[in-house]
This record gives C-alpha cells, structure tokens and sequence, in this order.
C-alpha cells in the first residue's frame, strides 16, 4: 500500500513534524511515495477546508488542526468530507466542533521526539524562549516585554515581528532580546535548555509543540487557559487568562519572577505519555482496523 503525505509551503515546522512522524513510523506493507497518482491513500493535512480542494485520491485520511476562522457553512462543507474519510485524526474534538459522530475518528494527541529533546542540564541564562510568526495571536512582544521588566534574557525562534509591532525588539532591548530563525532541531534544543520558561501562548485552539518539548529540555510551559490545552496538559503548564496587552505583561512578570524547574516525574510522564512511538502505534493501529 503507498500513501501520498506530501507538505505545502505554507505549512507549519510543525505540521512537517508530524509527517516526518508518521513517514518514519509506516508498519511492514505500507510506504510513502512522493507521486500523487502511483498512492492507494491520499494523508492531508487541514488548517482549513481550502486544502479538501488538494483531495485526489477516493480513500483519505484528515489530520484537521484548527476551526478557529471556520463558519457553520464552512463547517457542514467539512463534515461531509470527515463522512467520507477513512479516518479523521485530531486533538481537538472534532465530532463535538462539526456537531455530528457519523465518521471514523481518532482523538489523539500530538507527539514528541524523545530522541532529539532532552535535558542536558544547561545554564540557565535566559528566561524565556519564544516560537512563532504571530504577536498578536501568541503574545510573543509580551512575554519579551516581562522578561525584560525583569531584566532577564528572551529568545525568539520565528519572523521579524517589526511590520506587525511598529518597532523593533533587537532595538529596544538590544542586551536582553535575541531572534534566531530557521535553526536546527539541536540550536532549538539548546534554545529550550538554556531557559527557565518556554511559551506555549496562543490565544486560540491549537497543540503547541513548544510545550512538549521545552518540558523535555527542563523548561516550563505558559499557555493561556484554554479547553484543549487543559485536556491535554493538565498541570504541566502554568496558565494565564486571556486578558489585555498591559494585564498579560504583568501575569507573566509575576510569573516568570520564580522558575519552577521541570520534576523527574513530570519528565517520565511525558516520555510515556507523548512519546512519537506511543502515539503512532495508536494511530497504525486504529488506521488498519478502519481499513478493514
């Protein structure tokens, strides 16, 4: 059996993450091609309905990770290709979202490589590493803005937040703030070791890898209290509420203020919880008993 899982450039580091995953994980008969036309089985990533139009193939599976933009007509026009897909696989609830069960669906969460992030027990120089594109949706000039009342140290791992803010971060705290972008999985390990807290914000539905990994690199997510971060994360993180430019600065100073170091326990549970291997066998599992 080969299946076509192929990326667009549009996409997320870490919607690649989760396909280099799967690729990497294919059981004893099946194996991925890179041409649509020669598959069996169409994976497709979906943040979306426009990318249903990339559909080609009659048997598919959906791997949907976000309906935040999505109105109840864009909804329906989804349901009707979860109805059809072999299997649907999500952290978020998509049955409860799409208000029907009639489909095949895996809720699942989200991985992580324990091989690649680990602890290796840095100095702690920096308070927080940041990742994104987006200030305004994952609040990354606030928590720079926290730490730098502080007078602690941030790393941003993403775009230049300049066009977006009207200022320049590297300017207005040339010693306290550093952007590094397009870096290797080992420099983001490096990123994550060296800091107290790691930012898991995003002021909507999502997974967030950043959590995971910074837990696994001995630093301590902050989310904003939303369901699905809850569901899944539970009291790994540290959460603040949705609140406004100056409040969220002054939650996260406050925050931020005492580093709350990651336990052996809380490290062995996400090892055993979200490791890649636990997940994917899940996932290989619930796939060929769909396939039937």
């Amino acid at each position: 059996m080969k299946i076509y899982f192929e990326s667009k450039d549009h996409h997320s580091r870490a919607m690649m993450r989760v396909e280099k995953a799967i690729k990497s994980s294919a059981p004893e008969g099946i194996s991925f091609t890179s041409n649509l036309q020669e598959a069996d089985i169409q994976f497709l990533h979906m943040i979306g309905t426009g990318e249903l139009l990339d559909l080609v193939k009659e048997k598919f599976v959906l791997f949907p990770y976000c309906f935040e933009a999505m109105d109840k007509s864009t909804l329906q026009r989804a349901q009707t290709f979860f109805n059809r897909a072999i299997m649907v696989f999500s952290y978020l609830d998509v049955p409860k979202i799409v208000d029907t069960d009639n489909f095949n669906f895996l809720k699942s969460p989200l991985g992580v490589d324990t091989n690649i992030f680990k602890n290796h027990n840095l100095l702690k120089d920096t308070c927080i590493t940041t990742t994104g594109y987006v200030s305004g949706s994952e609040a990354i000039a606030e928590c720079v803005q926290a730490s730098a009342r502080l007078n602690k140290k941030s790393i941003h791992i993403g775009g230049d937040l300049t066009p977006e803010l009207g200022y320049n971060l590297s300017a207005k705290y040339p010693n306290l703030y550093t952007r590094r972008e397009l870096i290797t999985d080992e420099e983001l390990v490096s990123c994550y070791n060296r800091s107290n807290f790691v930012s898991g914000l995003r002021r909507f539905e999502g997974f967030e890898f950043p959590v995971l990994e910074g837990i696994l690199c001995g630093a301590r997510p902050i989310c904003f209290d939303i369901e699905c971060y809850r569901q899944w994360f539970g009291d790994l993180a540290i959460y603040v509420p949705q609140c406004d430019y100056t409040e969220l600065i002054n939650r996260l100073s406050d925050i931020m203020s005492t580093p709350l170091p990651i336990t052996e326990a809380e490290y062995s549970y996400v090892i055993n919880t979200f490791s890649w291997n636990v997940i994917l066998n899940n996932f290989w599992d619930n796939f060929k008993g769909y396939l039937g």
